[in-house]
């Protein structure tokens, strides 16, 4: 702020500034005049209040390279807030269109239960530039894989086109505002950050960029846990109750988008033998197994294994609840016994893969990718309740190796999707 001081003698004028936009008018500083943006308001991180005559007519008529594949224009940061052409402005269809979109599930007609976190982020986005740059972008990047193909579509006819591009650049602008409010340490700005996560993982996800889709949950759950968004007990066993209570529940938001069901959770019929690959646990082809392994024999093991996980989220789901509302040192306490259950239960449940059969199968060739999901669904459940209510003394290295442990398995998936995607691009079959 110093270097927009100016210091004059009483006898000075200022000279009026007569172009630009309309921030640097008011601030009698020159303004660059860049379009649609000018570029002293994005880098300082101000609203750039645009010019006279042409700002508000380019952000309703866009132009070639500045729209999605809904024919959305691209606004600027800071500009008023503008909902992409596919939300009607009808709460109903526009909260229904934003919690199908939360998850890549939904391409095979899968209902996910996030209707509250989608009218939230809906609710803050009328106020919030950030989080209209991040919806813009989904609905971009959805729109776009829609029209190439969906799930089916390749790697490189997903990663290109306007569509894709115009994704991209709301991306870049909402990851900038957020970082911009997060410096300046608004009042809003954790609300908004934790919102933005959302719908960045949900991004990241129908990019299959698993490993960056893993960092934004690490990141997320950090800000959840290190600003108290639900009662905890100190190490003294003293309460200390949520700090922010504005704070979105970004993990209970995970939860429900992990343990939505998936095609591989459903019975094998007569004909999975002869079926081509599973679907993964977000709705993309899984790599080929080895020809010896039988697969149907692969949908046999990993809804077992499913149903168990998915009975600890439920069970998580609502001790995460019930933590929300500890008010006392004694409402803590009695969670904790829950707690430690529900960690001894995640400790024992990755022992159902150590069966003879799983371990034959896995000794001839790469696990089902559906499995290394769950696994990553598995570490995400062990970072939210070690967070939860209190912590040991060996919380922070415990914590750390978990996270290390999610990450690594992202990175595991990303790994074998992209040796896949780069074989079906080669060879230009569409499974």
């Amino acid at each position: 702020m110093a270097r927009d001081v100016m210091f004059v003698s009483s006898n000075s004028i200022k000279t009026k500034v007569k172009t630009g936009c309309g921030t640097c008018r008011i601030r009698k500083v020159k303004c660059d005049e860049g379009k649609p943006c000018c570029g002293n308001c994005v880098d300082t991180g101000r609203r750039c209040d645009g010019y006279k005559s042409a700002f508000r007519n380019y952000t309703r008529k866009p132009t070639s390279g500045t729209q999605d594949g809904t024919g959305t224009a691209r606004p600027c940061v800071g500009s008023q807030p503008s909902l992409p052409a596919s939300m009607t402005g009808n709460p109903a269809h526009d909260v229904g269109l934003l919690n199908q979109y939360f998850s890549t599930k939904t391409l095979f007609d899968v209902q996910l239960d996030c209707k509250e976190e989608a009218r939230d982020v809906l609710e803050a986005s009328l106020t919030d530039p950030a989080i209209q740059h991040a919806i813009s972008s989904l609905v971009s990047l959805r729109a776009h894989l829609a029209a190439n193909g969906g799930a089916a579509a390749t790697a490189a006819a997903q990663s290109t086109g306007s569509g894709h591009d115009h994704s991209t650049l709301e991306y870049c602008i909402a990851l900038r505002a957020i970082a911009t409010n997060l410096s300046s340490q608004g009042p809003h700005a954790l609300r908004s950050a934790l919102l933005c996560c959302q719908i960045f993982i949900s991004i990241e996800q129908a990019r299959q960029n698993f490993a960056v889709m893993a960092q934004h949950m690490v990141q997320g759950l950090n800000i959840m846990r290190e600003y108290r968004a639900r009662p905890s007990l100190d190490p003294t066993g003293t309460t200390l109750l949520s700090s922010r209570e504005d704070l979105p529940l970004l993990d209970v938001f995970l939860i429900k988008m992990f343990a939505a069901p998936c095609r591989q959770s459903e019975p094998p019929t007569p004909s999975a033998a002869t079926a081509p690959p599973d679907d993964g646990a977000f709705g993309y082809p899984t790599p080929p197994q080895e020809p010896c392994m039988s697969y149907s024999n692969l949908r046999v093991l990993a809804p077992d294994q499913r149903a168990e996980l998915n009975k600890i989220a439920a069970s998580t789901l609502d001790f995460l609840n019930r933590a929300s509302r500890v008010q006392s040192a004694a409402d803590a306490l009695q969670l904790l016994p829950t707690k430690t259950s529900l960690l001894a239960a995640l400790q024992a449940w990755p022992s159902g893969f150590d069966t003879g059969h799983m371990m034959d199968m896995q000794a001839a060739g790469p696990e089902p990718i559906a499995t290394s999901f769950l696994r990553l669904f598995h570490r995400v459940l062990n970072v939210i309740l070690l967070g939860a209510v209190s912590h040991s003394p060996s919380f922070a290295v415990d914590l750390q190796e978990e996270k290390s442990r999610l990450l690594e398995i992202a990175d595991g998936i990303d790994e074998r999707l992209k040796t896949f995607g780069s074989s079906r691009d080669g060879a230009g079959v569409s499974p």
